[in-house]
């Protein structure tokens, strides 16, 4: 199974270090490149960055369609938009 995780819950699995929890469950752990990008390196003295850089385990991809709206009257950030539309991208057909 796959899965597309958002930047909190891999914050939060660090905090009490249990990323390793989520390829332990999921055969593919997909992240945004927006998370990536919030949780690694803007986040670089925050929990899970430096364990996440170094995550064999994830793969970093970003979304193959467009958002059709702007994120911020969804009430989203850019990662929790491209969240939901790797997941869409994801679907089967």
């Amino acid at each position: 199974m796959k899965v597309v995780v958002n930047a909190t819950p891999l914050i939060g699995l660090a905090l009490i270090n249990r990323l390793e929890l989520l390829p332990a469950l999921f055969e593919e752990v997909i992240i945004p490149r927006a998370v990536y990008e919030e949780v690694v390196v803007q986040g670089t003295s925050r929990a899970g960055a430096v364990a996440l850089s170094h995550a064999d385990w994830v793969q970093v991809k970003e979304p193959e369609s467009a958002p059709t709206i702007e994120p911020l009257l969804l009430g989203l950030d850019a990662g929790e938009l491209q969240v939901l539309l790797l997941a869409r991208d994801l679907q089967p057909d």
